[in-house]
């Protein structure tokens, strides 16, 4: 994979049931719902073929709608007439420069010791048949505790599927894979994280799954992800995104925006009774935000004022409803 320096390029290349627009200097990515195009990310190429992707796209498929794009792609697209909303923040750790020092990464460093005291480690798994066997068993029980138990969810996230590990076993950039031991050695939370590459190269990682067992202390995932960003700067590579926190920071500032869903998305956010029953969003934006990076703005870009079949058949194709 040539280009994908953003969040969702890996889940693009790999995620089942995705359709694909263009040839091998560019593509879109793209399902179908009750008649809709749903737009996966920002197009996979060259910044300066992108509008003339753009352009050919939305020739064929006139109505469609963009989700979880960038600022780049939504400004492309508001100079085309379309209604730009945020629809939430990706956060950006510039590893570089990053450190756990500090009163505000005090529980960082309370996680840390709490496990090391208590005889946890965190490992690295390489033997993809053992981490797919491990990660099955863990999702099992992680679902449970889960609003949604029944099903992986979908499209904007990537569902844990057993056709990745065939992929990454043949790729140059494989996701990593990252695990808990307890003090007997059982496996019992992990954190996988998606390669961002830029012209072929491996610059940095996103977050792409967290889970843990019913038997993981609350701290697991606090833990593996610290370790795998110390891991990451040792490599000397520049970035980790940790996904996208849905509907938070949400201001609209700049845009040619749709007032309705501007307060809906912001109202969302905010309900106790969604965040209890249907979504944690907040609790998602508070874990990430934890980690001080850098919140960048996504967007839905959609050439209706209307949109509210269009989103309900969005919560279908992610399986959350």
């Amino acid at each position: 994979m040539r280009w994908g320096d953003f969040s969702l390029a890996w889940s693009i290349a790999v995620q089942d049931g995705l359709e694909y627009f263009g040839d091998e200097s560019g593509l879109i990515a793209f399902a179908r719902k009750w008649g809709y195009v749903y737009v996966l990310g920002d197009p996979l190429c060259s910044p300066r073929i992108r509008d003339r992707l753009i352009e050919h796209f939305l020739d064929k498929f006139p109505n469609a709608g963009f989700y979880q794009v960038g600022a780049a792609t939504a400004l492309l697209l508001e100079s085309r007439g379309f209604y730009i909303n945020e629809m939430g923040v990706d956060t950006r750790i510039d590893l570089g420069s990053y450190d756990f020092t500090g009163k505000q990464k005090e529980h960082f460093r309370h996680a840390s010791n709490w496990l090391a005291k208590r005889n946890y480690e965190v490992v690295e798994e390489k033997d993809e048949s053992v981490a797919r066997d491990s990660a099955v068993e863990i999702s099992k029980q992680w679902r449970q505790t889960r609003i949604i138990r029944s099903r992986e969810v979908a499209f904007l996230n990537r569902p844990l599927q057993p056709n990745e590990w065939a992929v990454d076993s043949e790729s140059t950039a494989p996701v990593r894979r990252f695990f808990l031991h307890d003090a007997e050695g059982k496996k019992v939370a992990f954190v996988f994280f998606d390669p961002i590459m830029d012209k072929g190269e491996t610059k940095g990682y996103v977050t792409s799954f967290k889970r843990r067992s019913d038997s993981a202390p609350s701290v697991a995932e606090v833990g593996i992800t610290r370790f795998a960003i110390e891991a990451f700067r040792l490599e000397g590579l520049t970035h980790l995104y940790l996904g996208l926190s849905p509907l938070a920071e949400i201001e609209n500032a700049d845009c040619r925006k749709n007032w309705f869903l501007h307060h809906s998305f912001r109202y969302l956010f905010r309900s106790k009774l969604f965040n209890r029953y249907c979504y944690n969003l907040a609790g998602h934006a508070q874990f990430k935000r934890r980690f001080r990076g850098v919140s960048e703005k996504v967007y839905f870009a959609s050439p209706k004022l209307v949109n509210d079949v269009r989103l309900i058949g969005l919560l279908r194709l992610c399986r959350a409803i």
